[in-house]
């Protein structure tokens, strides 16, 4: 099991109430689970009030989507109550350069390596291009995109180019969504 802990200074606030706005819930006294996007029990979250602490445990064998879901919820919560995380024991990857990949450290390198890494490998492939609200635009076969990384540093595809039916045809969109199928 991977842990990471975020260490916060007394505030006025309840710390669980920052926890319960984010929608985690609570399994027992002090401890929330949170949650894939199907559901999937990915991460604990444990209250330590007498520490000023909050522990994760969560499994070395996520997702990138989830760990992307615990990491959001850590730095949404580190924002909220002021805090510093040690993320020195959840090692879940590697930089092109060697260097460490922590759910903290070094994320945004990491997340623009991965997805980067990802969608190069979808380049001839058949797909689905989503929009925002997960409706199908298009399928063909993906010739190229382009990204950008959003505020919150998120990896959003902007622009899209398809072979389709019709021939070459090019979308844009703030976030559009490639899903990869193997249908022909």
């Amino acid at each position: 099991m991977l842990s990471a802990n975020i260490y916060y200074q007394p505030f006025d606030d309840d710390i669980e109430n920052i926890i319960r706005t984010l929608g985690l819930k609570k399994k027992a006294s002090n401890h929330y689970t949170i949650s894939s996007k199907s559901e999937k029990e990915i991460a604990v979250l444990t209250i330590m009030p007498e520490e000023t602490q909050l522990h994760y445990t969560f499994s070395g064998n996520l997702s990138f989507e989830e760990y992307e879901t615990i990491h959001n919820t850590m730095i949404h919560i580190t924002d909220l109550c002021n805090g510093e995380v040690d993320d020195s024991q959840s090692l879940i990857g590697y930089l092109e350069n060697g260097e460490k990949v922590n759910i903290v450290k070094n994320w945004d390198e990491w997340s623009l390596f991965i997805n980067k890494a990802k969608y190069k490998t979808l380049e001839g492939q058949k797909i689905r291009l989503l929009d925002d609200k997960n409706s199908e635009l298009a399928s063909g076969l993906l010739v190229d995109y382009k990204f950008e990384l959003n505020r919150t540093q998120s990896f959003c595809i902007t622009e899209c180019t398809l072979i389709t039916s019709f021939g070459e045809r090019k979308f844009s969109g703030e976030r559009l969504l490639i899903e990869p199928t193997d249908r022909w």
